[in-house]
Formats: C-alpha cells, structure tokens, sequence
C-alpha cells in the first residue's frame, strides 16, 4: 500500500516478501501463530490513471507486518497384507499419503483391525476377503523436512480388504490295544500340532488294523501291528477352535498297537455217573465266539472232555475239563462251573442194577403198572438204556415216572442212563453232522407258493410278498362286521394247502382265531400270537415216545389264550416241513407292534464238537441227520418275524444250544415297559442248558412246563421274560438236575435294553 499519491493516480508495487519462518508456527494451544513477513527491495512503476513512477520516490523500499502459514490438508489411505489365522483381530497395514510438499515424508500410524478374527469363507468354501480397517490415524515427522506440524488429515480413518487364511495343523495318533473281535476296526487317539491358544478341535477318521487278526511271533507271542487312520477330518471343537481356521497338512496318520486273543470258555456239561463204573460220555460247548465265527470256522482241532474222576473213590463233584481245540485269535478258559460238572452217585454202575434201585424207589410209590422197562419222565430228550438198541419187541417209550418218589441217586441214574441210550441212538447221525454242520439246514424259499410247501425257508425278500398276500386274504375271506370265530384261520390255511404237511385243514382249536382284545395291560401291543408245537411220538419207533410234550404245547396253549390273550396255533406231532411252512405262514402275518411265542415241547439233541443243536420231529430218522430241524434254520425263520417283540421257548433236552448269545437279567422294580418295548426283543428260554432234561411231573407236565405255567399265572399285570425265567429257573433247579438257560438272540435282531413283556390279556368270548 502506498501513501501520498496525488489523486486518483495509481502505482504498481513490488518487492521481495517472506516468512520470517516457512513452517507453520503454533501457539501454546497448538493453533497456528502470527509470525514476521517483510518487504525487501521494494520499487514503484508506472500505474494506472496517469500514475507515473518518475513523479515519485519512495521513503522506504522495505517494510514488515505479521500473518499466518496454516497446515496443509493431507489424504491418507491403507492397504492390508493376507495373514494366517493367529486368533486375533491385528491387520499389517502400510499407509499412503495424498497432498505432501516436495519431497517431504511423514510417520504415519494407526490401530489396523480385521471386521472378524476368524477365516471368513465364500461359497466354493475358499478364504474370502474381509474388511480391515484403520482408525486414530496419526501423522509424525518424517524424512526430507517433513514436518507434521506442516499437516493436518482430511481422515483419521481408511478401510480395505484382506484374507485371514487358515492355519496348518499336523495330526498324530496313537492306538489302543484291543481284544480280538473280528474286526479291522481300531480305537485311536488324534493329537494336533499347531493350535491356537487353548483351541482345540474334534478329529475323526477311519483307523483300522493292518490285520483283523492277532499277530504272533514264532514264539507264539502277540505283536503289535500298523493302524493307520485314514480320511482324517476336523470339526469344531472346545474353547472356541473353529475347524474353518485350520487346515491339516495330513489327513492319514499311523502307528501301531496289539489285538490280543478273545477268551473261548469251555463249558461243560453236566453230567452224572455212578462211582466205580464207566464214567458218562463228558459234553459241553465252546462259548465266547465274536463276530458270528463258530467252532468249526474259528478252531482247529477237536473237542476233548475229560475228568480227573477216574480213580475217584468217594461219591461227590468232579471237574470236567475241555482241551484239544486251538485258534489264533482266542485263547482258552475253562467255565467255573467246570469244576463241579460231574456228579458220582454211589450207585452201582450196571444198568440193570441201575434198573432194580429206580424199580425199588418205584415200588414204593403208586404205580399205575408195570414197566416193561425203566420210564423216564422227559419231553425234551430221553431215552432208557434198558432196552438194548434195535431191539424190535416193542417200541421205545418214555412213559410218565412220579419224580417226587424218586430219590435224587435215582433220578441221576435215569438221565445217565437217557444220555448213554441217545449216544448210540444217534452216534452215526452226529457223526455226520459233525463232518458236515450244514447236513440238516433247509433251503430259501424262490418264492411264496414253495414257502407253503414248509420244504424251503422265506427270505427277508419274500417277507414283503407275504405280508402283502396275508392282507388281501383277510380282506376277501373275513366280512366286516364277523363274529370271533368266522376268521378262518391263515396259517391253517396255508398248511393245509401245501398238500404235504397237512390232509385238511387244522381243527378249529388248533388254528388262529381273531379275537377282539377285552382288556390289555399293555395296549401298545396290537396282536399277541403263540405256535406251540408238541411232539412225543416219531414214525422212527427207535426214538422213544414221550407222555407228555403234546399235552404240554396243549395245556400252554389254553393259558396263553385265555389269561395271556394270545390267538393259539397247537402242532400236535408235526413233521419238520409243517413246522417250517407254518412259521413261513407267519412271518407273513406278523407286524411291528405285535408279539410271538414259539414254543417247542419235543426231543432235541446236540453236536458237541461244533455246539449246534437240533429238534427231532414227528418225522425226524434217528440215522439222517437231514430229517432234523436245526438251530440255525430255527434262528433264521426267528429272524424274520417283523415283531418287535419274540420269544423262542424249547422244552427240549440239549435246548441250551439256542441260548448262545448273552444272558438277560430280571428287570428292577421300576422297569419302563413303554422303554422295553421300544427297542426289538428277540429271546429264547430252554428248560436246560446243552443236558437232558426231563418230561413229566406233578400235574401231568415237565417240571419246566409246570414251572413256566405257574410263574404265568401268579404275575401281575406284566412281567418283563427275565424275571419269569427267574422264577421258573429256581422251581425247576429245586426240583431236579436240570439248569434253564435265557438269553438274547443278537442274530435274530435282539437290541441291547430289550425284554420280552409277559401280558395279562382277556379277548371277547374267551374264559
């Protein structure tokens, strides 16, 4: 500016001005501060409205005032680098600058986070980006003059994108030991290497053995072998480890551990002798076998019995000790109850001595007659020895004896005697099955019209087609609205169809009724059914006659019908194929919510070298084994039935064979009927174990038929099987030598928690 001009004459000015300082100078508040600027060398020119400079001089050509320098605005922004997962939100940012002077650098710096800690995934499962984000940008001095006082920020904040990745894991196992059971299958520890923190993850893969097998050295000792887990996997697991963040360098680990040999318990048979005479043909079976192997596939070897009674001299208990078999896979144990398996009685050792004590305990007893020759009560196996075989004076016969006269010495001569008769009777046939175990098995069934012949078994195949063809016939033969006994029977029809089996259709006794339910305990189940089949007379005379197994299935019948609600089918002497066809006949009839009795009255017999057990029928030839029904075709139509709920009863000598899998316990006084019948029972109870057992006792009945009908018939409500068969077991233990056996049948479809449920029942129009 210029003072003294004349008039409205104007100049043109200029100088050399400047800062005292060229950076922004603060005040005590940090705010921009006032500082020196001077004029050097200032000088006029010619101006506007006739200002001429030649008409002036100036009085100072420099001159000073004050004024500001400001903070220049600067932009920031951020970029991120991918990092592994680590479990933290921190991002590794680098920072840019917009707006700088020259050369001039700042420091810059911030709090850079990730929007998750975790690996963020897209759709095709890959890591995808994420946003990271910088906040409380700040700027400090920097290189070439930059001086952060000079700045200021636009934003003290920037955002970008970046990947977390997951992070890599090494995984480790170890392997227990196990016992043998058959399978490759292993039990493995994982450990992982590389985890965060207290992460940790679930880990999951296939381990297996290299071998199934136990694996020995040549000294015999077990070794260890490879397990390797393969498909190894993570999942999330506990502390907040999260398998996305993770990702495992390998995904198959070994190591190695043993199998160790299963425990095969050799059980042996009871069995009673006379002290001083030939000692009993020893027995027993070979139980423990894992994953459906059987003596003859998991063995080698044969099966030896054998007692240190021979020299003995006193009467008593003796050990009965089984050897002769080796496996690989298994080692050898003898049952507890093999020490006390055999009992000497101080009788004399001859049969026909044998004869006059039993005939002398019988003298003193009422007896309806005279025996041609020694009577032993026995539906299930029995058989004299005071009749030489092959003799053909008369057919064999084992009439009713009254057990309660008897003494217990007598009663152990009998079924020494029995035994020793059925050891010659059937030697030949047991030889066969011995050399071939699959002698009596029955066929499958091609379709249904050869399932009615009883020739061949159904399969899970055709069961589907039989249950089909059971509603359509119930639909054309039974009319709405039909009284209980217009239902013809099914099952009687498609016996007596097959033209084999049966001339005529069954007696309206003997054949399934449809009875409306009056009352049931337990209305969850819809439909109970019980076959009892009673055999006692054989068209081979050689196998002796029994008094009483008809009369039992008969008299079982009437309890199940009418204090049980069961709809009844009685086979009285039925051949192997009627048998067969009726139990074909109802698979087909059978749903889930119903319950099944099979129940067996007859003779049965025993392979002890292989521990398989058979039924002779009413056609069944004492010298061919193909004529007899065998366990596993019993446990295969037993299979079959689509109930959940199914019994098997055998009152048979030698029925113990059936009860092979484990054992089932009686039920707590709290026992959830609703929770027993949720899960699938299949279960069998025998009068005896691998024994012979007897035929008749008070009442008219086996002792076992006698047991089982009371301990029925004094139960509440419902009883869950074991704790009937606990009952019954102690009657018949009480009473005679005999030792009932019941168990689950796991081939059959037997869930672990399950129990057959004993029903009281009333149908409309029964008594």
């Amino acid at each position: 500016a210029l003072t003294g001009l004349v008039g409205p004459e104007q100049l043109a000015v200029s100088g050399d001005a400047a800062c005292a300082n060229q950076t922004v100078q603060l005040d005590p508040q940090h705010q921009p501060a006032q500082q020196t600027v001077t004029a050097k060398n200032i000088a006029i020119a010619d101006g506007n409205n006739g200002g001429l400079a030649s008409n002036y001089t100036l009085d100072n050509n420099s001159a000073s005032t004050n004024a500001k320098i400001t903070p220049k605005d600067l932009t920031v922004a951020i970029t991120a680098t991918d990092k592994t997962y680590d479990g933290k939100l921190d991002a590794n940012v680098s920072y840019s600058l917009t707006g700088l002077v020259g050369p001039e650098q700042l420091a810059v710096s911030g709090d850079a986070t990730f929007a998750n800690q975790n690996v963020q995934l897209d759709p095709q499962h890959q890591p995808a980006q994420q946003t990271v984000t910088a906040k409380n940008i700040a700027i400090a001095d920097g290189n070439n003059g930059g001086l952060a006082s000079n700045y200021t920020l636009d934003n003290n904040s920037a955002s970008t994108n970046a990947k977390i990745t997951p992070k890599d894991l090494t995984v480790a196992i170890g392997a227990a030991a196990k016992t043998y059971d058959g399978s490759l299958g292993a039990n493995v520890s994982y450990s992982l290497d590389g985890l965060v923190g207290p992460e940790q993850l679930a880990v999951s893969g296939n381990a297996t053995f290299a071998s199934q097998n136990v694996q020995h050295d040549a000294q015999g000792n077990v070794l260890k072998q490879s397990v390797t887990a393969k498909n190894i996997v993570i999942a999330d697991g506990a502390n907040g480890g999260l398998a996305s963040n993770y990702t495992l360098n390998n995904t198959s680990a070994s190591a190695s551990a043993a199998i160790t040999p299963a425990k095969l318990t050799y059980v042996a048979n009871d069995a009673i002798g006379v002290l001083g005479g030939t000692l009993p043909l020893l027995s027993g079976s070979v139980d423990g076998f894992v994953a459906g192997e059987t003596l003859a596939g998991a063995t080698t070897g044969t099966a030896a019995w054998s007692t240190t009674a021979g020299n003995a001299t006193q009467p008593g208990r003796y050990p009965v000790a089984g050897s002769g078999l080796s496996a690989s896979n298994y080692v050898f144990v003898q049952d507890a109850g093999n020490a006390t398996a055999l009992t000497l009685t101080p009788l004399t050792p001859n049969v026909d001595q044998a004869t006059k004590s039993v005939a002398t305990d019988l003298d003193q007893a009422p007896q309806p007659q005279t025996w041609p020759f020694v009577h032993i009560p026995g539906p299930v196996f029995d058989v004299v020895a005071v009749m030489p075989l092959g003799s053909t004076d008369q057919d064999a016969s084992f009439a009713s004896v009254p057990l309660d006269a008897m003494t217990p010495e007598a009663i152990a001569a009998l079924l020494a005697a029995r035994d020793a008769y059925k050891d010659r009777l059937f030697a030949d046939a047991i030889a066969e099955l011995q050399r071939n175990p699959a002698l009596a098995d029955t066929p499958a069934c091609a379709d249904l019209r050869q399932a009615q012949t009883g020739e061949c078994l159904l399969t899970e195949q055709l069961k589907g087609e039989a249950r089909a063809e059971y509603f359509a016939r119930l639909t054309e033969q039974v009319p709405v609205g039909a009284g209980p006994q217009a239902a013809a029977a099914t099952l009687g029809s498609a016996t007596a169809a097959t033209g084999t089996a049966a001339a005529a259709a069954p007696q309206a006794a003997d054949a399934f009724s449809d009875y409306r339910v009056k009352h049931a305990a337990l209305p969850q189940i819809e439909r109970k059914v019980a076959v009892l089949i009673g055999v006692d007379s054989f068209d081979d005379t050689r196998i002796p006659a029994l008094d009483n197994a008809v009369n039992d299935a008969q008299a079982m019948a009437r309890l199940f019908t009418s204090e049980l609600g069961y709809e009844t089918k009685v086979l009285k002497n039925a051949t192997k194929k009627e048998v067969i066809a009726t139990l074909n006949a109802l698979v087909g009839e059978v749903g889930p919510k119903d319950s099944v009795i099979v129940y067996y009255a007859g003779h049965g017999d025993l392979v002890p070298a292989t521990g398989l057990g058979y039924w002779q029928l009413a056609d069944a030839n004492a010298d061919q084994p193909e004529t007899w029904l065998s366990n596993s075709d019993i446990g295969k139509l037993m299979a079959q039935f689509g109930a959940t709920q199914v019994a098997l009863i055998s009152d048979s000598c030698y029925s113990g064979a059936l009860v092979s899998d484990r054992k089932i316990r009686a039920s707590g006084p709290n026992a959830d009927a609703s929770l027993l019948l949720s899960r699938k029972a299949v279960v069998v109870m025998s009068s005896g174990g691998n024994e012979p057992v007897f035929d008749s006792s008070a009442g008219g009945h086996s002792p076992f038929a006698s047991s089982l009908m009371a301990a029925l018939k004094k139960m509440p409500d419902w009883q869950a099987g074991g704790n009937v068969f606990e009952s019954v077991q102690q009657a018949v233990s009480k009473q005679l030598p005999q030792h009932p056996q019941y168990g689950a049948s796991i081939a059959a479809g037997h869930q672990d928690g399950a129990d057959y449920l004993f029903e009281q029942r009333q149908l409309d129009g029964v008594n």
